[in-house]
């Protein structure tokens, strides 16, 4: 008989305090709500969700030191730490866990944090950020899905007068040890990855599980006022966005929804920055779609002229006179969409590095553009770059190929010459990518004329091809002297005796199979910068060295901290497809910001020479979320 696969089950632990008895702990007025919340929303999903609530309310009596709810669903240490064992004893491999948290948080040390529970006898006590770590490396080792969403902040000391800051200064004398078996320390726990300094000290294997937090480790979560209820500022955010999803039916990438709560956060509390860590496959509650899905970047509206922006500007080739289709929030991505049934259709007017202006086409489109709102989402109609990658043509059975985001069509007027040549080898009837010079491209396909799908299959190549140059080619054309000097970078060699040899930015640096790199980043000014780093490597594959290990879309770099830096380690290895020839040569290129900013559209897959693996090494057009009119790019 055969064995039956049983229904995945779905379990949801939700944690929100307002009331902190401790005279110096600021009282939160959100919280309560944000799992309220949460979990009418969990109640009317179509899975059947095992959720457990613990709150702490505010006492009518002034003078109470315990909140109105009953003990057992008080969030004590022993209650949430007890829930989590349970959870994990009950769940089975394939179940999915969602926990979230609305409340303090706080830093013992710079990326040791703590969140802040209730505690009968001493007000508050803290679950520690590694404590909570071995609960989810638990769970993630039991086969489970697990999303932890923290509507909290761990920017301990900053505006304590403030009931809508999410943090309170951290004290010893709130630890309590944490009721479970002997652990190991933290430290031992950690795989061994290319730098464990590229995440916050307390989390664990970020690969088997998704963390979604309120902000950056020195910014503060803040509470919104919405219809007269105190609530969390991601808390709101996210429900919002589900709930828009679900009425439409509609699901979406991770990624896309995560730029989308960047977005609101951007136009509604732009002092607050969203932070994503963790497994790319695993999404908020929704489904992730299964087919190919067009890229769409996200639309605010800028309160203080009131008009729309594009998050994409000059640097991701953004152009004057640039068409885009605009479409509402829950609109499907793993479609394709007739373009004259758009919504809304517009072009770029002023172009800055990283934002752009949207603009009506025509008098007729003033009033659809009036609808649109901060989190609609931008398809590109028609680019028109000058930055373009010039290809050329010869012979085959078409004529000319549809122009894409990076690439257009060279003709011999110019007087620049190609970079790319598709061409037909006719001892071999198959079009074959060669370089500007004429000469064989290693590892690239060759496309037999006879295949049906040939002219398509040679586009999305050179669609490839054309993103990974126009990529390398990024650089600030319009640099600021006052925000490089705000900054520090070093890129070192470290040897096998562990010192370190200066590199020079710029040009070729030489390394052999298995040297490591070392990047530090100093932050002398007064806000946080935030740093991106890609790998352009020889196999044409474009590769976030943050996010491959578990980070999001950068990482945050602490203002004055003089005797702190940032320092990311990794190896450089010769892949196997090169080790024949010896050598290979990648480009690492560095984005350095004052304003969280991603890139992650522009990674691509590696190129295969193999025509079975075309189809999941290519993909179509790519467009960006950004958010940083001022940048600076470093490419060692």
């Amino acid at each position: 008989m055969a064995e039956t696969m049983l229904e995945p089950c779905y379990w949801a632990i939700l944690i929100g305090i307002n009331f902190y008895p401790n005279p110096d702990e600021t009282h939160l007025r959100g919280s309560v709500h944000d799992v309220q919340h949460i979990q009418q929303f969990l109640a009317s999903e179509p899975e059947n969700w095992h959720t457990r609530s613990f709150t702490a309310s505010m006492p009518p009596n002034p003078n109470s030191h315990q909140p109105p709810e009953t003990p057992d669903i008080w969030p004590t240490l022993n209650n949430i730490t007890a829930c989590f064992r349970d959870t994990l004893q009950k769940a089975k491999e394939g179940d999915s866990v969602y926990i979230h948290f609305s409340g303090h948080g706080t830093t013992e040390t710079p990326g040791s944090v703590a969140l802040v529970l209730f505690d009968e006898s001493k007000g508050s006590c803290h679950l520690r950020g590694k404590d909570l770590a071995n609960f989810l490396k638990d769970m993630v080792e039991a086969g489970l899905l697990v999303t932890l969403v923290l509507d909290c902040c761990f920017s301990g000391g900053v505006l304590r007068n403030n009931d809508r800051i999410r943090t309170i200064d951290y004290r010893q004398t709130m630890d309590e040890p944490c009721p479970l078996e002997p652990r190991a320390d933290i430290q031992t726990l950690l795989e061994p990855i290319r730098d464990a300094n590229l995440l916050p000290d307390w989390i664990v294997n970020p690969r088997g599980y998704s963390i979604l937090s309120a902000c950056g480790e020195h910014e503060t979560a803040r509470e919104l006022t919405v219809h007269e209820t105190k609530c969390g500022a991601l808390s709101y955010f996210l429900i919002r966005a589900l709930s828009s999803l679900r009425k439409r039916q509609v699901a979406i990438t991770r990624q896309s929804f995560y730029e989308h709560l960047c977005v609101m956060f951007h136009a509604h509390c732009p002092s607050q920055n969203p932070m994503l860590f963790g497994n790319a496959k695993i999404v908020f509650l929704r489904s992730t779609p299964s087919k190919q899905y067009a890229n769409f970047t996200p639309v605010y509206r800028e309160k203080t002229h009131n008009c729309l922006r594009l998050d994409a500007g000059s640097a991701h080739g953004v152009s004057n006179g640039d068409g885009y289709a605009l479409y509402p929030f829950a609109t499907a991505e793993d479609v394709w969409y007739d373009v004259k049934r758009a919504p809304v259709r517009v072009k770029v007017g002023e172009v800055c590095g990283l934002t752009s202006e949207l603009i009506c086409c025509d008098s007729s489109t003033s009033v659809a553009m009036g609808k649109v709102e901060t989190g609609w989402k931008a398809k590109p109609l028609t680019q028109i770059s000058p930055r373009k990658i010039p290809v050329r043509l010869t012979g085959g059975d078409f004529d000319t190929i549809p122009e894409g985001t990076f690439l257009r069509l060279w003709t011999k007027h110019e007087g620049e010459s190609y970079m790319f040549n598709a061409a037909v080898n006719d001892k071999e009837e198959a079009y074959e990518i060669l370089d500007t010079s004429d000469q064989n491209i290693p590892h690239l396909p060759k496309i037999p004329r006879h295949r049906n799908t040939a002219a398509t299959e040679v586009c999305r190549i050179l669609d490839h091809l054309t993103t990974f140059k126009y990529f390398e080619g990024i650089e600030n054309r319009i640099p600021r002297p006052e925000f490089e000097n705000s900054f520090k970078i070093d890129l070192k060699m470290e040897l096998n005796d562990k010192t370190q040899v200066a590199l020079k930015r710029g040009g070729f640096i030489h390394v052999d199979d298995s040297d490591k790199l070392v990047l530090s980043l100093q932050n002398l000014g007064s806000q946080s910068l935030y740093l991106a780093l890609f790998d352009l490597r020889p196999s044409w594959e474009i590769c976030s060295l943050l996010h491959k290990e578990g980070n999001g879309d950068f990482k945050v770099i602490a203002p004055k901290v003089p005797e702190r830096k940032s320092v990311i380690k990794w190896n450089m290895s010769v892949p196997k497809s090169h080790q024949h020839h010896g050598f290979c040569e990648d480009v690492i290129k560095i984005f350095v910001t004052n304003r969280p900013t991603s890139f992650t559209h522009f990674k691509l897959r590696k190129l295969s020479a193999s025509l079975e693996d075309l189809d999941e090494t290519t993909r179509g057009s790519h467009t960006l979320l950004l958010q940083n009119p001022d940048m600076n790019i470093v490419s060692p």
